[in-house]
Parts: structure tokens; C-alpha cells; sequence
């Protein structure tokens, strides 16, 4: 039930790293929830499509595909399904959303991040395995790609690490879905789902075995 808070972070970030240098960024963020507050808020009448489409992205590549998984996350997210390599080549922002088998490990690669576009920004709220931190150094180092990343390879990276002097990099500490708002949220999601049993109800939030390779 952490996917709201989590989808409103990605998108609070997402919006940011696009009007804001990084290190207004961390300014911004060093006061508190207002970056939150004040960004998040303009997304709040879309948190449904944005789940759907969390969905979707969490169920990206991930073996073994669930091609009717996919086929019918598609129609209700409202968006076209592509290849991973195609969708880097046409996306100015990426945000990662997948499980961490050993079949995602570097995930995004050297080769996966050179067909970024250049200036494009890398969000990371997943798992930091999915992304090579050394190639990534190198993309944020030569100033081609952007990265805000609340998830790290290693976690938590050491001191001192590249990633925390770039000045086109944010890292954040693990805080997604984890804002303050998720606890009223997981504690109405628990209440409706009794709620649902008593009335012999489908539940919501029921997790079928076939659906784990989907979820991150």
C-alpha cells in the first residue's frame, strides 16, 4: 500500500529535477515537505492512472513475462507498450519500477544508458541493483544524464562516493513510500479490506502466487 506515497514522490521528483538543478533541489528538500506539499498536490485527481501505470512498469522486463499481465495492464494505463531499449531512446524521463531477481542486475547497463537522450533524467525509487552505479558515474559525470536516485548499489553508498558530489545527482535516503501519509493509508486499506471479507466482498489487495515475478 505504499504505492501512492510512492508514485507521488517519483512524480514530485520527476516534476522537480525538471524546473530545478539538483542543487536547488536539495535545498528545497532540506526544508522539509514542502517540495511535497506543493508539487504533489497538482497530481492528486490522477493517483489512480498513476498506480495503473506503476503497475505496468513494475511488471517491465522482468522474467518471466506475463504477456496477459501486460496486454491488460496496457488498455488501463493508457499507454503503448514498447521495447525497453525503444522506450530509453524516446524518454526524456525514466523512472524505475521493477523487482531485484538476478535476471534484473543491471538492468540499466552501459549500453541501456547510452541510448539515453542527452540531458535526460534517471529515477530510481526501486531497487538500486537494477542500475550499473559505475556506468552510471561516468553518464552523470561527463554532465550527459541527470539521476535522482532513492535507492543505491551499494546501500547505503559510502562516504565520499561520486554520486553524492555531482552536482547533477540527488540521492536521497530510501524515503519513498515512506513520506509520513502511508501509515492513515495502509490503516484504511486494512479497515476496507475487513470491511470487504464481512460482506463477501472481493478484496482489493489480494496477491495471487502467479502475480509475484510482477511485483517489486
Amino acid at each position: 500500500m505504499n504505492s501512492r506515497p510512492t508514485v507521488a514522490l517519483v512524480m514530485g521528483l520527476d516534476t522537480a529535477a525538471l524546473v530545478l538543478p539538483p542543487p536547488a533541489l536539495r535545498t528545497r528538500l532540506s526544508a522539509g515537505a514542502e517540495l511535497w506539499d506543493g508539487v504533489i498536490t497538482d497530481f492528486a485527481d490522477v493517483g489512480d492512472q498513476l498506480a495503473d501505470l506503476e503497475v505496468l512498469l513494475t511488471s517491465w522486463r522482468c522474467p518471466p513475462v506475463d504477456t496477459d499481465f501486460l496486454d491488460a495492464a496496457c488498455p488501463q494505463a493508457d499507454v503503448e507498450l514498447v521495447e525497453l531499449d525503444e522506450l530509453l531512446r524516446r524518454s526524456d524521463v525514466v523512472t524505475v519500477h521493477a523487482p531485484a531477481p538476478p535476471e534484473t542486475r543491471h538492468l540499466l547497463d552501459e549500453r541501456r544508458l547510452g541510448l539515453l537522450r542527452d540531458g535526460a533524467i534517471l529515477v530510481n525509487t526501486s531497487r538500486g541493483q537494477l542500475i550499473d552505479t559505475e556506468a552510471l558515474v561516468r553518464h552523470c559525470a561527463s554532465g550527459r544524464l541527470k539521476a535522482v536516485l532513492d535507492v543505491t548499489d551499494p546501500e547505503p553508498l559510502p562516504a565520499g562516493h561520486p554520486l553524492f558530489s555531482l552536482p547533477n545527482v540527488l540521492v536521497t535516503p530510501h524515503i519513498a513510500g515512506a513520506l509520513g501519509n502511508e501509515i492513515s493509508c495502509l490503516g484504511a486499506f486494512a479497515v476496507a479490506e475487513i470491511e470487504r471479507i464481512a460482506a463477501g466482498r472481493p478484496l482489493i489487495g489480494q496477491v495471487e502466487l502467479s502475480e509475484l515475478t510482477h511485483l517489486a
